[in-house]
């Protein structure tokens, strides 16, 4: 009996490492071009002599990249802005899914749009690309297509692209 349960578990534990190492090498495997991808990371010394991994970066580092390493093809820098309220006519929400990226983001990621072109949703200042779930929240039976949200009462975007749900 005790041989079972060693066996049941240690199948059990296989299953688990192999389930989390698949998941590990199939995250974002679906941008089409996955292999030349890469994340900046910044390494900061901690005060007991550890290291910190952290993806924020300096805002001016992405120009910087791209300026100083010729062999990039291309560089966004995606902020976090935390959570925020948005507003959409008589609609608000505290949102904290959100992401500020820089216009090329749409050209290196593969996030099909259902509404929009790539190289252009986010040409624009102020530009703004919504999944359709947040389409269907914000615009019920209506088209979200050219219209405002403002964002923590003051920073109005227009919505220039759907994306689908990712």
């Amino acid at each position: 009996r005790l041989r079972s349960i060693a066996a049941a578990s240690s199948i059990a534990s296989a299953l688990l490492i192999w389930m989390w190492v698949q998941d590990e090498l199939g995250f974002d495997a679906f941008h089409r071009n996955v292999r030349t991808l890469f994340r900046v990371e910044s390494v900061n010394p901690q005060p007991d002599g550890s290291t910190r991994h952290s993806t924020r970066t300096p805002y001016p580092m992405g120009p910087a990249l791209e300026s100083e390493i010729p062999d990039f093809a291309g560089v966004t820098r995606v902020g976090d802005p935390g959570i925020l309220l948005v507003q959409a006519g008589v609609k608000s929400f505290y949102e904290q899914s959100l992401l500020a990226v820089d216009p090329v983001f749409l050209d290196m990621f593969t996030f099909p749009l259902d509404r929009g072109e790539t190289a252009t949703v986010l040409a624009q200042p102020m530009s703004l690309v919504i999944s359709r779930e947040m389409a269907d929240k914000y615009f019920p039976g209506a088209d979200p297509m050219g219209r405002t949200m403002t964002f923590n009462r003051e920073f109005a975007r227009t919505v220039t692209g759907i994306m689908k749900n990712p």
